[in-house]
């Protein structure tokens, strides 16, 4: 679960931790951290996001398989993994923040 800017409860699909895949660009990854709702600028959303993925659904932060890539995803663009994808390690021990510099191009 999550809170967005009305302080509402928003159901989130994934949870922290979970494995999940991309379902347009096919990249795997593991659920770091989750927004109630789209969270950047708007500035970035209109340079980034290419699906046209509404802001109003949750956007989860993913560290991407056999990467320190990690990516900004809305909910309608993930789908859940059985298995778990391996991580970078070290990148996961470093996150604490959902809107890191080092985000890229997603949904």
């Amino acid at each position: 679960m999550a809170y967005n800017n009305q302080n509402s409860i928003v159901r989130a699909s994934f949870n922290l931790g979970q494995p999940v895949k991309h379902r347009l660009y096919g990249y795997e990854g593991v659920v770091v951290d989750v927004d109630a709702s789209f969270s950047l600028s708007d500035e970035w959303y209109q340079r980034q996001v290419f699906s046209g993925a509404s802001k109003n659904q949750p956007w989860y932060l993913i560290l991407v398989k056999n990467s320190s890539i990690q990516t900004y995803v809305a909910e309608s663009c993930l789908e859940q993994l059985a298995t778990q994808p391996r991580v970078n390690q070290s990148l996961l021990r470093q996150i604490s923040d959902p809107a890191l510099a080092g985000l890229q191009k997603h949904s």
